[in-house]
């Protein structure tokens, strides 16, 4: 029998975000927690028939309210029916070599771009006086922006993709990368941030001779800085 003394104990303990005096995920403890309204993530999964990847994809995403704990999110009941409510639905990540995968295909990685670039450097060698050793999007032929037209989105995706999953795998030693960067929201967040920012300064070194180079920022392939950013914003919300 779940006392009303109990079930107010264990709100406190979680809406105050300290180490919850009955672990949500004691066995034991269940039929206080969905007494008191809290679920944990097992136990939204096994109601909605789907994995509790999915459902910690939810939360990470912010689209699934919980609160914080030492143990795992806690998930108020007043959240999953505002979720449900809204039309909300549990989708499986897709999941590639223990890695998520997107619905786009990004069929072309980051260093075959760079290969692609390389196909050019002897005519920016012949079209540019090469004082400098960064080219800007003024100085970079044609040529290049029909390439990124081509396969900028596929190495965009493939950038993020990897920086990300090298972000978890530094951050969660011997887990899952996946499950890592499921494993709390504000962790999500900062590694979607990371990822983001490395796109977004990336560049390639083309050779032009033995002892001469030129960089190309990934950003001025593009028509605009503009039009990069927007491009790189649009698929990181498609990548996780």
């Amino acid at each position: 029998m779940v006392t009303t003394k109990e079930i107010f104990k264990f709100a406190s303990d979680q809406s105050r975000r300290v180490k919850p005096r009955y672990l949500p995920d004691n066995e034991r403890n269940q039929p206080l927690r969905l007494a008191a309204g809290f679920l944990s993530p097992s136990d939204v999964a096994e109601l909605a028939g789907t994995s509790e990847l999915a459902v910690r994809r939810e939360i990470a995403l912010g689209r699934l309210e919980a609160h914080l704990s030492d143990a795992t999110p806690v998930i108020p009941q007043r959240s999953l029916n505002e979720f449900l409510g809204r039309g909300g639905t549990f989708n499986e990540p897709q999941l590639r070599d223990g890695w998520y995968r997107s619905e786009i295909c990004f069929a072309v990685n980051i260093s075959e771009f760079g290969k692609k670039l390389g196909r050019f450097a002897r005519q920016i060698k012949t079209e540019t006086k090469l004082r400098q050793t960064t080219l800007q999007a003024t100085v970079i032929p044609a040529q290049i922006r029909g390439v990124f037209k081509r396969f900028g989105q596929d190495a965009i995706g493939s950038r993020l993709h990897q920086a990300a999953k090298f972000a978890c795998q530094r951050d969660g030693g011997n887990a899952n990368p996946i499950e890592t960067l499921f494993s709390d929201q504000k962790y999500f967040c900062a590694v979607k941030q990371e990822s983001k920012q490395t796109v977004l300064s990336q560049t390639f070194r083309l050779a032009l001779s033995d002892k001469q180079s030129v960089v190309i920022p990934f950003s001025a392939c593009a028509d605009s800085q503009v039009v990069f950013n927007r491009l790189v914003d649009r698929i990181s919300e498609e990548c996780f």
